[in-house]
């Protein structure tokens, strides 16, 4: 944890100590701090955060080296909102680039991300925490007809539409997330006959 420290107040501000962290083969030790002790995890964000700023080819590297599962891992086990909100925009970058990652949501850790999205549309602590469910879920749900029968099955289509039916309860780039995704449900049959009766 020491070293975790020490690392990232000189990567903070340092591009060549970011390249250098990954040309000694940093990364990979810092990936099992996420994956280990719950003690060391807000250290490893924290320096996880500092070396992809402006860095692409940490980024790619972190994600070669398993940064995803990873990533998926802490967004089911968080234990506080910014190690869990780290783990939403870390993911919903990551997807946007990526988006063939995925179904990875549904085959990591016995497919548990996507329940944990869909409970957070419910029991968020913040508006960010919210408007990034509500952003990965509608990200995940463009191209993957998998996840849109999970979520139709863990009774997300008729939550969606209770949350952008008016009067609004949430922001409105919140809804616009929350419309999106249910516009890319509407994209499979069964959803479609379960949007329907939600009128």
């Amino acid at each position: 944890v020491a070293a975790s420290i020490a690392l990232d107040r000189l990567c903070q501000n340092s591009s060549l100590a970011r390249e250098d962290f990954r040309r000694l083969g940093g990364l990979l030790p810092l990936l099992a701090m996420l994956m280990g002790d719950p003690d060391e995890i807000p250290h490893a964000v924290r320096l996880i955060t500092n070396i992809v700023i402006n860095n692409a080819m940490n980024k790619s590297e972190l994600a070669r080296l398993g940064g995803v599962p990873a990533l998926v891992r802490l967004l089911t086990h968080s234990i506080s909102e910014a190690t869990l909100q780290f783990a939403l925009v870390s993911l919903t970058k990551h997807i946007i680039m990526h988006p063939e990652d995925a179904t990875i949501l549904m085959d990591t850790y016995d497919g548990r991300a996507v329940p944990k999205l869909v409970s957070l549309l419910i029991s968020a602590e913040t508006s960010l925490t919210l408007l990034l469910s509500c952003q990965i879920i509608s990200l995940c749900s463009r191209h993957s007809t998998k996840i849109q029968l999970l979520l139709l099955e863990l009774g997300t289509v008729e939550l969606l539409v209770r949350m952008i039916t008016p009067p609004l309860e949430i922001d409105d780039k919140t809804a616009l997330f929350c419309l999106s995704a249910v516009t890319n449900v509407a994209g499979n049959v069964q959803c479609r006959k379960r949007l329907k009766k939600c009128g």
